[in-house]
Protein backbone atom coordinates (compact mmCIF):
# COMPACT_ATOMS: atom_id res chain seq x y z
CA UNK A 1 0.00 0.00 0.00
CA UNK A 2 2.88 2.35 0.67
CA UNK A 3 3.92 2.20 -2.97
CA UNK A 4 0.45 3.11 -4.25
CA UNK A 5 0.02 6.00 -1.81
CA UNK A 6 3.45 7.36 -2.77
CA UNK A 7 2.60 6.95 -6.45
CA UNK A 8 -0.72 8.76 -5.89
CA UNK A 9 1.05 11.61 -4.08
CA UNK A 10 3.58 11.85 -6.92
CA UNK A 11 0.85 12.03 -9.55
CA UNK A 12 -1.08 14.65 -7.56
CA UNK A 13 2.01 16.78 -7.06
CA UNK A 14 2.89 16.59 -10.76
CA UNK A 15 -0.67 17.53 -11.75
CA UNK A 16 -0.68 20.44 -9.31
CA UNK A 17 2.67 21.57 -10.69
CA UNK A 18 1.33 21.43 -14.26
CA UNK A 19 -1.76 23.39 -13.24
CA UNK A 20 0.26 26.04 -11.42
CA UNK A 21 2.58 26.38 -14.43
CA UNK A 22 -0.43 26.72 -16.73
CA UNK A 23 -2.05 29.40 -14.58
CA UNK A 24 -1.80 32.79 -16.17
CA UNK A 25 -2.63 35.60 -13.74
CA UNK A 26 -3.93 37.79 -16.55
CA UNK A 27 -6.35 35.10 -17.71
CA UNK A 28 -7.46 34.41 -14.15
CA UNK A 29 -8.16 38.11 -13.52
CA UNK A 30 -10.07 38.33 -16.80
CA UNK A 31 -12.18 35.32 -15.76
CA UNK A 32 -12.94 36.93 -12.39
CA UNK A 33 -14.09 40.08 -14.21
CA UNK A 34 -16.27 38.03 -16.56
CA UNK A 35 -17.87 36.33 -13.53
CA UNK A 36 -18.45 39.69 -11.87
CA UNK A 37 -20.04 41.05 -15.05
CA UNK A 38 -22.44 38.09 -15.25
CA UNK A 39 -23.38 38.74 -11.61
CA UNK A 40 -23.98 42.38 -12.55
CA UNK A 41 -26.28 41.32 -15.41
CA UNK A 42 -28.24 39.04 -13.04
CA UNK A 43 -28.48 41.84 -10.48
CA UNK A 44 -29.77 44.23 -13.16
CA UNK A 45 -32.44 41.69 -14.09
CA UNK A 46 -33.52 41.40 -10.46
CA UNK A 47 -33.67 45.18 -10.12
CA UNK A 48 -35.75 45.42 -13.31
CA UNK A 49 -38.22 42.82 -11.98
CA UNK A 50 -38.42 44.64 -8.65
CA UNK A 51 -39.03 47.98 -10.39
CA UNK A 52 -41.77 46.36 -12.47
CA UNK A 53 -43.42 45.03 -9.29
CA UNK A 54 -43.16 48.49 -7.71
CA UNK A 55 -44.84 50.13 -10.70
CA UNK A 56 -47.59 47.47 -10.72
CA UNK A 57 -48.29 48.04 -7.02
CA UNK A 58 -48.36 51.82 -7.52
CA UNK A 59 -50.83 51.41 -10.38
CA UNK A 60 -53.07 49.12 -8.29
CA UNK A 61 -52.93 51.58 -5.38
CA UNK A 62 -53.94 54.45 -7.70
CA UNK A 63 -56.76 52.36 -9.17
CA UNK A 64 -58.15 51.59 -5.70
CA UNK A 65 -58.03 55.28 -4.77
CA UNK A 66 -59.91 56.14 -7.96
CA UNK A 67 -62.48 53.41 -7.27
CA UNK A 68 -62.94 54.64 -3.68
CA UNK A 69 -63.53 58.22 -4.88
CA UNK A 70 -65.93 56.98 -7.56
CA UNK A 71 -68.03 55.06 -4.98
CA UNK A 72 -68.05 58.11 -2.69
CA UNK A 73 -69.35 60.18 -5.59
CA UNK A 74 -72.06 57.56 -6.25
CA UNK A 75 -73.01 57.63 -2.56
CA UNK A 76 -73.39 61.42 -2.72
CA UNK A 77 -75.59 61.08 -5.80
CA UNK A 78 -77.70 58.44 -4.00
CA UNK A 79 -78.15 60.75 -0.99
CA UNK A 80 -79.20 63.58 -3.29
CA UNK A 81 -81.69 61.20 -4.92
CA UNK A 82 -82.98 60.24 -1.40
CA UNK A 83 -82.04 56.58 -1.91
CA UNK A 84 -80.51 55.68 1.47
CA UNK A 85 -80.13 51.98 0.72
CA UNK A 86 -78.12 52.69 -2.42
CA UNK A 87 -76.05 55.30 -0.55
CA UNK A 88 -75.17 52.75 2.21
CA UNK A 89 -74.12 50.20 -0.42
CA UNK A 90 -71.98 52.79 -2.22
CA UNK A 91 -70.30 53.85 1.06
CA UNK A 92 -69.58 50.20 1.91
CA UNK A 93 -67.95 49.70 -1.47
CA UNK A 94 -65.98 52.94 -1.08
CA UNK A 95 -64.70 51.76 2.32
CA UNK A 96 -63.62 48.40 0.82
CA UNK A 97 -61.65 50.20 -1.89
CA UNK A 98 -60.05 52.54 0.68
CA UNK A 99 -58.91 49.51 2.73
CA UNK A 100 -57.49 47.88 -0.40
CA UNK A 101 -55.74 51.10 -1.36
CA UNK A 102 -54.18 51.27 2.13
CA UNK A 103 -52.90 47.69 1.72
CA UNK A 104 -51.49 48.45 -1.72
CA UNK A 105 -49.89 51.61 -0.35
CA UNK A 106 -48.10 49.60 2.37
CA UNK A 107 -46.93 47.01 -0.16
CA UNK A 108 -45.78 49.77 -2.51
CA UNK A 109 -43.76 51.49 0.25
CA UNK A 110 -42.08 48.18 1.16
CA UNK A 111 -41.36 47.40 -2.48
CA UNK A 112 -39.97 50.92 -3.05
CA UNK A 113 -37.58 50.47 -0.11
CA UNK A 114 -36.49 47.09 -1.47
CA UNK A 115 -35.92 48.59 -4.94
CA UNK A 116 -33.84 51.42 -3.45
CA UNK A 117 -31.69 48.90 -1.58
CA UNK A 118 -31.25 46.81 -4.73
CA UNK A 119 -30.27 49.89 -6.72
CA UNK A 120 -27.65 50.87 -4.12
CA UNK A 121 -26.26 47.30 -4.11
CA UNK A 122 -26.15 47.44 -7.90
CA UNK A 123 -24.14 50.67 -7.75
CA UNK A 124 -21.75 49.09 -5.21
CA UNK A 125 -21.29 46.04 -7.43
CA UNK A 126 -20.68 48.25 -10.45
CA UNK A 127 -18.07 50.24 -8.49
CA UNK A 128 -16.38 47.01 -7.42
CA UNK A 129 -16.18 45.88 -11.03
CA UNK A 130 -14.62 49.17 -12.07
CA UNK A 131 -12.13 48.94 -9.19
CA UNK A 132 -11.30 45.35 -10.15
CA UNK A 133 -10.65 46.48 -13.73
CA UNK A 134 -8.25 49.16 -12.50
CA UNK A 135 -6.45 46.72 -10.19
CA UNK A 136 -6.26 44.15 -12.99
CA UNK A 137 -4.64 46.69 -15.28
CA UNK A 138 -2.14 47.63 -12.56
CA UNK A 139 -1.28 43.98 -11.83
CA UNK A 140 -0.90 43.17 -15.51
CA UNK A 141 1.40 46.16 -15.97
CA UNK A 142 3.47 45.02 -12.96
CA UNK A 143 3.72 41.50 -14.34
CA UNK A 144 4.84 42.74 -17.76
CA UNK A 145 7.36 45.07 -16.16
CA UNK A 146 8.70 42.21 -14.05
CA UNK A 147 9.06 40.02 -17.13
CA UNK A 148 11.03 42.74 -18.89
CA UNK A 149 13.33 43.19 -15.89
CA UNK A 150 14.35 39.52 -15.81
CA UNK A 151 17.94 39.13 -16.95
CA UNK A 152 18.25 37.43 -20.27
CA UNK A 153 21.07 35.07 -21.13
CA UNK A 154 21.94 36.90 -24.28
CA UNK A 155 22.05 40.40 -22.96
CA UNK A 156 24.33 41.72 -25.70
CA UNK A 157 24.26 40.42 -29.22
CA UNK A 158 27.66 39.33 -30.47
CA UNK A 159 27.87 42.25 -32.85
CA UNK A 160 27.24 44.77 -30.07
CA UNK A 161 29.50 43.27 -27.39
CA UNK A 162 32.09 45.75 -26.15
CA UNK A 163 35.65 44.84 -27.19
CA UNK A 164 36.99 44.71 -23.68
CA UNK A 165 34.40 42.03 -22.74
CA UNK A 166 34.92 39.85 -25.80
CA UNK A 167 37.79 37.79 -24.28
CA UNK A 168 35.83 37.26 -21.08
CA UNK A 169 32.76 36.04 -22.92
CA UNK A 170 34.77 33.80 -25.24
CA UNK A 171 36.98 32.35 -22.50
CA UNK A 172 34.59 29.66 -21.17
CA UNK A 173 34.02 28.44 -24.71
CA UNK A 174 37.60 27.22 -25.19
CA UNK A 175 37.98 23.52 -25.46
CA UNK A 176 39.56 21.46 -22.72
CA UNK A 177 42.50 20.50 -24.84
CA UNK A 178 43.60 24.06 -25.42
CA UNK A 179 44.04 24.61 -21.69
CA UNK A 180 47.42 23.65 -20.32
CA UNK A 181 47.40 20.46 -18.30
CA UNK A 182 49.18 20.27 -14.98
CA UNK A 183 52.34 18.10 -15.02
CA UNK A 184 52.22 14.82 -13.30
CA UNK A 185 55.02 14.14 -10.97
CA UNK A 186 56.00 10.65 -10.27
CA UNK A 187 56.53 10.72 -6.64
CA UNK A 188 56.10 7.69 -4.56
CA UNK A 189 53.93 7.78 -1.53
CA UNK A 190 55.80 8.24 1.72
CA UNK A 191 55.16 4.67 2.87
CA UNK A 192 56.76 3.15 -0.23
CA UNK A 193 60.03 5.12 -0.11
CA UNK A 194 63.16 3.47 1.03
CA UNK A 195 64.40 4.72 4.32
CA UNK A 196 68.19 5.38 4.64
Amino acid sequence: MGLFSRLGALIKSNLNDLISKAEDPEKMLNQVLVDMKTQLVEAKKQVAVAIGDEKRLKKQWDEQLIQAKEWERKAMLAVQASDDELAKEALTRAKEHEELSAQFEGQWVNQKDAVDKLKSQLRVLNNKIEEAKRKRNILIARQKRARRKRPSRTRWPASRTPRRLTPLIAWPKRSRRSRPRPRRTTSWPVSCRATP
